[in-house]
């Protein structure tokens, strides 16, 4: 396709380039533009459109796109996509800077700019560069050139920059780093040198190919390894690509498809090193290392570390690599192994989380304890075990803790098979400290279970909501498990909304092999099993807190502690689902309840929480009645309300 753009060896920044705009991710509307070239860089460099936060920055596309919509009313797919003029591409791994790729495109000659994305840190570098074309080019036509500048940056460039239709927030967000710069050069598709290298090097991987066929890449690759080991990988395609099973698929919005989700393993893609990508909006800004903790895995590297504390006393076994697992073998292996049964699951690492006085220590030493004694725990099955409490919070308190349950139950605790790690507070973000806590486990003569209280008590000074901090705990917590053997339990705290779950990194809940909540409601509380990865979720425990007096202080007032009283009478324990649209009914109701002591009936109430909501955008489908109904019906699902006779009242009756 020719359509008189081509330029030649005239000033590239004269050539006029035509983009298109979309004011959100919804792309609803299209605004088609265009600047010359020079023009469009100048506001890139000098003077880029400043926005309060990244969803308010609109997103450029270098094509042109026609009228047809999805089913969701998008204009923004590859259907509708009707010339290309120009590339864009996206770097996240958070090495190369701006400087450097500019530097490289400088080398090639090639014109482009380069800009920071919403996300970018100096020392975590991300940006997106844009490349013109010089004729006008067909949609199918553009991952060739995306390709080429790939080639050129060496491979770094992410696979979302494949797609035909993807586009790029651009503009700068107000107090975020931001920069720019501009590589002066030729056009991609004025480059013969270039294109020649590119053939080149590709002629050389087809070659080379023969002999590695792209599916080995996969064998070669342990993060490809362990995802299909643990049965997270969908289907394959000839490329090399792995579609997979989104670790964070419960945050998703919209629906998965079995293509949203892949992992290239190194060297294909254009990737040297293995590369996860996800088209969902709440993956984009993930990286790499928060999706190999999601995971579950660890890099070799790491484990490498404990394996050699691991192997100090274990027996030599000589097998294979790659020995073969025979049938007898398969049929004999043990299922999944409990500590409680269909509770606390023999695993590598448990989470249990709460809010601060929900009772969450109190009832980890509760499960401990049946642990380490072998004891039935509400009538399920125990496997006697070792266990070792590292305590890093509440020390003062662990005397009475201790005595209280003695005192309770008539026993006094084998501290052989129970005991306290409290004199110094390990910090798993460090690799020796967590080598040195298993070392000395195992001095003590191991144990199967390990009771980290709390989280965040383990991993000072670091980032409790990136990924970052919270894999590396997550990966020094299972380099313990395989040199001790044992199950590490994390204690960790609720967000500041209960019913989002853990508090901070989103990964964390993905991440983990099983994950124990303990919730409360005034003095009724419940352990909720929220996920087994290989046993059924969602059974509830009741339970209170009985306190016990364990001696007088030096004034003779009482000292008292707490031990759990399990109990199936105890109201139901649920934790309530507050969303935007539960808060406005709940709100919508106090502003009632303030005019009139008689209670609301439903319709008055979704009307009044409707009427705070504002009118939908022009020719946007009213949905706020459906919206605010399931916010009603959740809320008394959840017995936050109930209503009787029409009317709604607060609370269950």
């Amino acid at each position: 396709m020719d359509d008189g753009r081509m330029v030649g060896q005239h000033d590239p920044r004269g050539m006029p380039v035509s983009y298109t705009v979309f004011d959100d991710v919804f792309a609803k509307t299209a605004k088609r533009k265009e600047l010359t070239w020079g023009v469009m860089a100048d506001a890139f460099t000098s003077r880029p459109p400043e926005y309060p936060s990244k969803k308010a920055c609109p997103l450029l596309k270098l094509a042109t796109f026609g009228d047809a919509k999805t089913a969701n009313g998008s204009l923004r797919h590859d259907a509708n996509m009707l010339e290309v003029h120009g590339v864009e591409a996206d770097y996240d791994g958070e090495k190369v800077s701006v400087d450097q790729a500019v530097e490289m495109l400088r080398s090639y000659s090639i014109e482009a700019l380069v800009y920071t994305s919403p996300s970018h840190k100096p020392e975590a570098p991300r940006w997106r560069v844009l490349a013109p074309l010089a004729v006008t080019r067909k949609p199918e036509e553009r991952a060739g050139y995306v390709a080429r500048l790939n080639w050129a940056l060496g491979g770094i460039l992410a696979p979302e920059s494949f797609t035909t239709s993807q586009t790029y927030y651009f503009g700068r967000v107000k107090g975020a780093p931001y920069e720019a710069q501009r590589s002066a050069g030729r056009f991609l598709d004025q480059l013969p040198d270039l294109g020649e290298t590119w053939s080149a090097e590709r002629k050389t991987k087809a070659t080379a190919g023969k002999a590695q066929k792209l599916s080995d890449a996969a064998a070669l690759d342990p993060v490809a390894q362990h995802l299909l080991s643990h049965g997270m990988v969908k289907r394959t395609e000839k490329d090399g690509r792995l579609h997979i099973t989104c670790p964070f698929e419960d945050q998703h919005t919209a629906q998965t498809a079995d293509s949203s989700t892949s992992y290239f393993p190194a060297h294909t893609g254009g990737f040297v090193n293995g590369h996860f990508a996800c088209l969902h909006s709440h993956c984009l800004e993930r990286t790499d290392e928060e999706f190999k903790a999601a995971i579950g895995y660890t890099e070799q590297s790491v484990l490498s570390q404990f394996e050699v504390l691991a192997a100090e006393s274990a027996p030599t076994v000589e097998r294979p690599r790659f020995g073969k697992t025979t049938r007898s073998e398969l049929l004999t292996r043990p299922g999944q192994q409990w500590f409680i049964e269909g509770v606390l699951p023999r695993a590598e690492v448990v989470m249990l989380f709460g809010a601060s006085t929900a009772g969450k220590s109190f009832m980890a030493w509760d499960m401990a304890l049946a642990v380490a004694r072998g004891a039935s725990w509400r009538g399920l099955d125990v496997e006697q075990g070792k266990v070792a409490y590292v305590a890093l919070e509440g020390r003062d308190g662990l005397p009475y803790r201790w005595k209280a349950y003695e005192e309770h139950h008539g026993l006094q605790i084998d501290d052989s098979r129970f005991w306290v790690i409290e004199r110094d507070a390990p910090n798993l973000l460090k690799a020796a400290d967590a080598i040195e806590l298993a070392r000395q486990i195992k001095a003590e003569g191991g144990a199967d279970l390990i009771i980290v209280d709390t989280l965040a008590g383990s991993m000072p000074g670091g980032n409790e909501n990136g990924g970052e901090d919270m894999g590396l705990v997550v990966h020094h917590c299972r380099g313990i498990r395989r040199a001790t053997g044992a199950t590490v339990m994390l204690i960790h705290h609720s967000g500041k909304d209960e019913a989002k779950g853990a508090r901070g990194w989103s990964g964390l809940r993905a991440a983990v092999d099983a994950e124990l909540e303990v919730v409360r409601s005034d003095q009724d509380r419940a352990l909720i099993i929220g996920k087994q990865k290989d046993a059924a979720d969602g059974g509830e425990f009741g339970f209170k807190l009985v306190v016990v007096e364990v001696g007088v202080n030096e004034k003779g007032k009482p000292i008292t502690s707490c031990v759990v009283q399990h109990n199936d009478q105890a109201r139901p324990v649920q934790r309530a689902r507050m969303g935007t649209h539960e808060k406005q009914i709940l709100r919508a109701l106090d502003r009632l309840l303030g005019l009139t002591d008689e209670a609301p009936g439903s319709a008055e109430l979704l009307d009044e929480a409707k009427s705070q909501m504002g009118e939908p955008a022009n020719g946007k489908k009213d949905r706020r009645g459906f919206v605010l109904g399931r916010a009603l019906a959740a809320l008394t699902s959840d017995g936050v309300l109930r209503i009787e006779a029409g009317r709604v009242f607060r609370g269950q009756q």
